[in-house]
């Protein structure tokens, strides 16, 4: 949470930050492919508003720390 205290330790800060976006990036990645094989195919016309509203609801719901949270802000 404080790059100046982080860095002052000697934590490389850009190598920290690129490695946490690469992990995030590849299971967003990972996501998608499963994403798209439970689909079937892909079309623009799938993304609507409300699918991404309902993304973005079950991760902030379920909050960072909670690995079975968003199961259960999904409401299945």
């Amino acid at each position: 949470e404080d790059e100046i205290a982080a860095e002052a330790m000697g934590v490389g800060l850009f190598k920290t930050k690129m490695t946490s976006f690469l992990i995030g990036a590849f299971f967003t990645g990972i996501g998608g492919g499963l994403f798209a094989a439970l689909l079937g195919t892909v079309d623009p016309k799938q993304f609507y508003f409300t699918l991404t509203y309902n993304f973005l609801l079950i991760i902030v719901l379920g909050g960072m720390g909670q690995a079975l949270a968003p199961y259960a802000s999904d409401g299945r």
